[in-house]
């Protein structure tokens, strides 16, 4: 299971480079699930995936997961630097309409995701995330474009309860933001009205006293078409009227052309760390605050305010439920492929098995076999041997019988001279049997030789 475990892993990995976090996500908690071993890791990296997918509240739970199997002063600097670095920036970007907040927006992300130009209704109708090329001290940053205050098609009040929800974010269980970018032309001789609406909005439900003003910024759009008199306007007047509420009468702000955001990019660089805390006032008090400024019925627009953030909350409960379901469902799906992945490798330990018994049984006959041949052929070179030993046993026999009958010829051929020897020793004269006497003595004396020669041990004649 541990090598099933860190194949999973590797794929997960795999998945997590090339983009596909979802995937990977996937593998890395069924590969902590299998192995306990890398449990840590899996657990850690999985947190990195959500975090991509900007499931902050998932990823932390899972930060929190890998801690408590590894509490190791090593992993605790680890997972401080995943969330030191890896947790995104986030700003809202709210002004009025054709104040060119989705311009600034696509300068800020190097893109055209946000629509731009003119349109006597507004442009950008919903709140819209947009994901940065640019980082800040490493981070990542996501700014998020607003409808126009002043829009035809999203109601004050469908407005003014879209911001408090970005706004109040950190209570819903996600990431607070770490800023609000309020914009203003700079060519404009008064704070427009998003900057009042913003300015209200801070004054009755941002939490901080003095400090909560250091994570809004005044930006004055349209730098490139301002000259000299409304720059110095714009940085004495409308600057010390909109931060009218701080001890100092002045907060973060800068300048931004057409193409350029360079100057608000140093701003945000240099914001506090602190996130933008907010309690949603009672309807009837932003009610009595923005409805005299925006030319409202008081009572009509607390009313539906009111009615707004029910509709909200009641789209939020409802996506909860709706992720709960989704949840759940890939919780089933994800045992029911656990299940399947567990058939699955049972079936192939099971073939491997097999294929590894007939894979021995074949060695065993082969095995049997190439030890029968042996046999076989060691039997054969023995038959040989004793054959040859049979063979060799009697043509011995056979030359000793040959070489004993030529003998007993001899000895019989001797006998026979030596008795008509005795018959004749009378009569015939010595002189003349001396030779033959002699020649008979030889012979008798080669047959003891040849006889005495065949009794010697490995001996024989071919």
């Amino acid at each position: 299971m541990a090598s099933f475990a860190h194949a999973d892993f590797t794929s997960g990995m795999s998945y997590f480079d090339s983009g596909d976090f979802v995937q990977a996500s996937q593998l890395f908690q069924k590969a902590a699930r299998t192995d306990e071993s890398i449990r840590a890791k899996c657990h850690l990296h999985c947190g990195l995936a959500l975090q991509q997918m900007h499931d902050h509240q998932g990823a932390e739970k899972k930060i929190l997961l890998a801690l408590e199997c590894d509490p190791s002063a090593s992993m605790k600097d680890q997972l401080e630097e995943v969330r030191q670095w890896s947790f995104p920036l986030i700003f809202l970007i709210v002004g009025e309409a054709g104040d060119g907040k989705s311009s600034l927006n696509n300068i800020l992300t190097e893109s055209t995701g946000a629509a731009t130009g003119k349109d006597p209704s507004g442009v950008t109708k919903t709140l819209t995330e947009y994901q940065c090329k640019r980082k800040i001290h490493g981070k990542p940053v996501i700014i998020i474009d607003s409808p126009g205050v002043g829009d035809e098609d999203v109601t004050p009040a469908m407005l003014l309860a879209l911001i408090e929800e970005k706004l109040h974010l950190g209570d819903g269980g996600d990431v607070q933001l770490d800023g609000v970018i309020v914009t203003t032309p700079a060519t404009s001789d008064r704070v427009k009205m998003g900057a009042q609406v913003v300015k209200i909005l801070v004054e009755k439900g941002l939490v901080g006293g003095d400090e909560k003003w250091k994570n809004v910024v005044l930006v004055g759009t349209k730098a490139d078409k301002a000259d000299e008199d409304e720059f110095k306007f714009f940085q004495n007047k409308l600057v010390p009227h909109f931060f009218d509420q701080t001890a100092e009468k002045t907060g973060p702000t800068a300048f931004t052309t057409k193409t350029s955001a360079e100057e608000l990019w140093k701003v945000l660089e240099l914001l506090p760390a602190t996130k933008v805390e907010y309690t949603p006032p009672g309807a009837d008090v932003l009610a009595g605050s923005l409805a005299a400024k925006m030319g409202l019925d008081k009572k009509k627009f607390a009313a539906e305010l009111e009615q707004q953030r029910e509709q909200l909350e009641q789209a939020a409960e409802q996506t909860k439920q709706q992720l709960l379901k989704l949840q759940q469902e890939c919780q089933a799906a994800q045992e029911q492929q656990q299940v399947q992945l567990e058939e699955q490798r049972e079936r192939l330990c099971k073939e491997r098995r097999q294929e590894e018994d007939d894979r021995q049984e074949r060695l065993r006959k082969e095995e049997e076999e190439r030890t029968a041949k042996i046999a076989k052929k060691n039997k054969e070179r023995q038959d040989k041997i004793e054959k040859d030993e049979k063979d060799r046993q009697a043509k011995i026999v056979w030359a000793w019988l040959r070489w004993a009958g030529l003998g007993l010829a001899w000895a019989l051929a001797m006998g026979w001279g030596g008795l008509n020897l005795v018959r004749g020793l009378a009569e015939i004269d010595w002189a003349e049997v001396a030779p033959n006497v002699m020649a008979s003595g030889l012979g008798c004396a080669w047959i003891v030789m040849m006889m005495q020669k065949l009794s010697k041990p490995g001996w024989h004649l071919a």
